[in-house]
């Protein structure tokens, strides 16, 4: 069943990318029309809306990676963590997920739909880039293919 699932998702990103390359500038068109008839009536409760919901998936992600701290530093502030991909292989599989799933909340938000996967740990962004920059992480023993 998940073959099938996964094949079916495939083909309607297929579909949907093709339909959009065909009638983009009726959607377009469509979007500015309605924008111009249903104005939003207060923007700035909505960017306010969407930083707390972004906010949010991101503690519920790091939460199920094992709490908002880094396993190398302890660092806790939110601010500064990210996940990192335990077998180095960010940047691979950010492309084999497409441009939609970049850095950030929407990768985030594919983490939550996807279940949490395992593969991914949480860490400050300077424990982050030492590991990808240099393989090892000066706080610790933490290298790039460890688990913990």
């Amino acid at each position: 069943m998940g073959r099938d699932l996964e094949k079916k998702r495939a083909y309607q990103r297929e579909y949907n990318k093709t339909y959009f390359q065909v009638h983009k500038e009726e959607i377009y068109a469509y979007k500015r029309a309605y924008d111009q008839t249903h104005p939003r009536k207060d923007k700035a409760a909505h960017y306010e809306y969407l930083k707390t919901r972004r906010r949010r998936i991101k503690r519920e992600v790091f939460e199920a990676y094992g709490g908002c701290c880094c396993l190398c530093c302890g660092e806790n502030h939110i601010e500064f963590l990210s996940i990192d991909h335990i077998e180095g292989n960010g940047a691979a599989h950010r492309r084999s997920l497409g441009k939609q799933y970049g850095p950030g909340a929407r990768f985030y938000s594919w983490l939550k739909r996807e279940g949490y996967p395992p593969g991914f740990r949480v860490l400050c962004m300077n424990c982050n880039a030492a590991l990808g920059w240099f393989g090892y992480c000066p706080h610790s023993t933490l290298s790039k293919n460890s688990a913990t």
